[in-house]
């Protein structure tokens, strides 16, 4: 579980039957605030993840020009680099959608009512892959 869904599963009320007394209100500004962070931790590891991609691709090249004349070790390196972009470049769409989601919920927030906005949570909560 990501730190967006564990932060909405806090903040959500997803009951099919009420076990006990109602859930206190939505507070608006402390899931604004943990959601603040979660875009901060976010764009760092964007970050992170690019470059490691570009350094990939430069030690790529400088080994690919270094052993110019040994194909086997141009094809082991051509190999490991697209393992390895496959897993950054995936592991970067997935810290993407949790951005585009927590920018969405951080848009929304100063408009919905906190009614609208729990219904909202709720739904990401239950359904929404992140």
């Amino acid at each position: 579980m990501n730190k967006l869904q564990a932060i909405l599963a806090k903040y959500a009320r997803v009951e099919l039957v009420p076990l006990g007394p109602e859930a206190p209100p939505l507070e608006k500004s402390q899931l604004q605030a943990d959601l603040k962070g979660i875009v901060s931790g976010n764009d760092g590891l964007l970050a992170v993840c690019l470059v490691m991609i570009v350094g990939l691709f430069i030690l790529q090249l400088w080994i690919a020009m270094s052993y110019i004349s040994q194909l086997q070790v141009i094809a082991s390196i051509i190999a490991a680099f697209g393992v390895s972009a496959a897993i950054l470049i995936r592991r970067m769409m997935s810290l993407w959608r949790a951005r585009v989601a927590t920018r969405v919920l951080l848009a929304l927030i100063p408009i919905l009512s906190e009614s609208n906005l729990q219904t909202v949570v709720n739904e990401f909560v239950k359904g929404v892959k992140i």
